[in-house]
């Protein structure tokens, strides 16, 4: 891959953090049911400038963040095609960013207009996270902290931390349905259910799902995240990647607990969902981290009988 210029470089993590602030911001907005704050849409209350009201200046500041991403994406496809069209995988990935952007536009209206139910906004969410990562995907692609290192061949972990990290993509959006349903109150315990392994209602039902599937995902995430430490001992980026997503995954689960223990308090919601995008964007880091670092040529020794080395990463596709 041919080097990029600083300002490009500077410009992919301006875009990559401004998207994840917009994440957060919209988060706040779930914990403090401001997302129907705005009667209409895109103005608010047919107007710039809204009313002085908390619940609508949160609402808006939200609005007001999506118009800084928005150009912030665009510009950098432009950028991209007009300077690296060569570079396939920076611009696919930029202009699948600005798409998604589209998508997220009408998502956002459509969530206004009908109400904020729960699935809508669950799939709100998701795209969010799904345009952050292309970004977060231009971002390593250009500073390529991987560059030097002499990959390793290990698909099977490589399938591992990307079937991990689809476990957490799954377990952010029954979240975002927990709270969508305001199904996040209906337990009072932790890490029982009122005291109980099985729910009395719908909402208690939902939020032990989300319970089960985050236990269940919780050791997956471990396992890989045990498996890929001991492969990391030679290849430094990989091991940064992994101990960032370790941090992560546990401030998460101890945010999560204490947001329980604490009857949801609007700060500690807020902080759990704003780390719950975190864990994924530091999942996502290391899904891409490891394509390159695991994706070396095999070696003979690896060639013993029952082992499945799948297809080695060529070159071209691996971006090096």
């Amino acid at each position: 891959m041919l080097p990029t210029s600083r300002a490009y470089r500077l410009f992919s993590l301006w875009t990559a953090a401004i998207t994840f602030v917009l994440i957060i911001i919209g988060g706040v907005v779930r914990v403090s049911g401001s997302g129907d704050a705005c009667p209409d849409w895109p103005l608010c209350y047919g107007s710039i400038i809204p009313p002085l009201e908390l619940r609508v200046w949160i609402e808006w500041t939200h609005r007001l963040t999506n118009a800084l991403v928005a150009p912030s994406i665009l510009i950098l496809a432009i950028w991209t095609t007009i300077s690296y069209r060569a570079q396939t995988l920076l611009v696919r990935s930029s202009w699948l960013a600005a798409v998604l952007l589209v998508v997220q536009i009408v998502l956002g209206g459509l969530v206004v207009i009908f109400g904020l139910p729960a699935a809508l906004v669950g799939i709100h969410l998701a795209n969010a996270l799904l345009i952050w990562s292309a970004i977060l995907l231009v971002a390593l692609n250009v500073f390529r902290p991987w560059a030097g290192i002499a990959p390793q061949s290990n698909p099977r972990l490589r399938r591992l931390i990307l079937w991990s990290a689809v476990a957490v993509y799954i377990l952010l959006f029954s979240g975002t349905i927990v709270t969508g349903t305001q199904s996040n109150i209906a337990c009072l315990g932790w890490p029982l259910c009122s005291d109980g392994f099985l729910p009395n209602n719908v909402n208690q039902l939902v939020n032990i799902a989300h319970r089960y599937i985050a236990a269940l995902m919780g050791l997956l995430l471990v396992y890989t995240l045990a498996q890929t430490v001991r492969a990391s001992a030679t290849l430094p980026p990989l091991r940064t990647a992994v101990q960032w997503a370790i941090g992560l995954f546990f401030g998460q689960v101890v945010i999560g607990a204490i947001n329980v223990l604490t009857l949801f308090t609007p700060f500690w919601n807020a902080l759990h969902l704003m780390m719950a995008a975190a864990v994924w964007g530091g999942m996502f880091v290391l899904v891409v981290v490891a394509w390159q670092c695991l994706g070396g040529q095999p070696t003979a020794g690896d060639a013993r009988p029952g082992v499945n080395l799948g297809q080695p990463v060529s070159p071209s596709a691996s971006g090096r």
